[in-house]
């Protein structure tokens, strides 16, 4: 659920910020380069006209625009206007036929009412006669609050839009990185969907093959304890009495018989465990006591293997446990020991007390 919120989040937050950079980028772009020339303007046009502009005035301006159209091929279309009663007169322009002749222009007029220069995007013609765009910036001169001159000049938006381009380049391959990303996230996401439905199919299984052990069990329990009784019945002579050569079979059918429901109580611990039913009784238990009742159980077993088992303790060993679960412990270490030792090797069982542990070692020759 969590990585499903981040992998949405994610997606949305990253188209998000790609449209905002673009527009960011593309905007700060088209602002820069007007600004740029418009300040190219003012720059170069600024100092050269003043009120008593002269003659030489006049042809040191001229040479000015002549030098900015040779020099800048992304500037057209310079023309310098100063005013002449009701009209304008051209006082230098990158077209000399315009030179010293009078003109009326509304925005001219506009921009010296206001004092501000205005920008608006025409449609120009390059050297080689390609159509493109440009910003056509009109700027007033201003000297003691009076507009004393107004510069008119054609700026290609070719470096604009090549940075525009750039800026486009750059959205379109951070929003295919992007893209890329999240259709990765989106598989992995695919991916631990699939793990979680088979995490929830395993947890099934589990819950399945727990029941199954934990009905199986008890099923199991009752007719293993029926066969157990009338064995004990038979040995005992409740039937009758029991014919010599049967009574070895008898007992070779009551071990088979405690084996089975051995592992019958083995399955219905681990069903307990699986499902977290166990429970444990702690108590103080002495597991000398324990251990010897064991020995003494299969001392005929290990005999008949010529076998001995070496247990000698003569003090008591308590420690702080569950007294079942302990006895089922080293019962399955001993029968281990005693059913897979060669013949004619001893099993030997220890004590290690310290202050607060018993280690407890039984060695084998299996």
């Amino acid at each position: 659920i969590l990585y499903s919120v981040f992998v949405m989040v994610l997606v949305h937050g990253v188209l998000v910020l790609n449209t905002v950079m673009f527009s960011r980028s593309m905007q700060s772009n088209f602002d820069s380069e007007l600004r740029q020339k418009a300040d190219l303007t003012n720059t170069v046009f600024g100092e050269s006209i003043r009120p008593d502009i002269t003659t030489k005035d006049y042809i040191r301006l001229s040479e000015t625009v002549t030098r900015i159209i040779t020099t800048r091929p992304d500037v057209s279309g310079v023309e310098v206007v100063v005013p002449d009663e009701s009209e304008w007169r051209v006082i230098a322009s990158s077209e000399a036929d315009r030179e010293n002749k009078n003109t009326e222009n509304v925005q001219y007029d506009i921009v010296s009412s206001r004092k501000q220069a205005v920008a608006t995007l025409v449609d120009i013609e390059t050297p080689d006669g390609k159509p493109a765009q440009a910003w056509h910036v009109v700027t007033p001169l201003v000297d003691n609050d009076k507009v004393v001159a107004v510069t008119a000049i054609n700026v290609s938006t070719a470096d604009a839009e090549e940075a525009i381009s750039a800026s486009l380049r750059r959205a379109f391959i951070v929003l295919i990185v992007s893209v890329t990303v999240v259709v990765l996230l989106l598989l992995n996401h695919y991916r631990f969907v699939g793990y979680a439905q088979l995490l929830d199919k395993q947890r099934e299984l589990n819950q399945l093959m727990s029941d199954f052990l934990s009905v199986a069990t008890h099923e199991l329990k009752a007719p293993m304890a029926v066969i157990k009784g009338n064995i004990n019945n038979i040995e005992d002579g409740i039937f009758g009495a029991v014919p010599e050569g049967i009574s070895p079979q008898l007992k070779a059918i009551e071990q088979q018989t405690d084996r089975l429901n051995n592992l019958i109580n083995d399955l219905l611990n681990v069903s307990r465990i699986e499902q977290g039913k166990i429970t444990y009784t702690i108590a103080n238990v002495d597991l000398s006591k324990t251990i010897g009742d064991i020995v003494a159980f299969y001392h005929d077993k290990s005999t008949s293997k010529g076998i001995n088992i070496h247990y000698e303790q003569a003090t008591p060993v308590n420690v702080m446990v569950d007294a079942g679960r302990a006895q089922e412990i080293f019962t399955n270490l001993i029968d281990n020991a005693v059913k897979y030792t060669v013949e004619a090797r001893d099993v030997f069982i220890t004590h290690e007390v310290t202050k607060d542990t018993v280690v407890t070692r039984v060695r084998d020759g299996g």
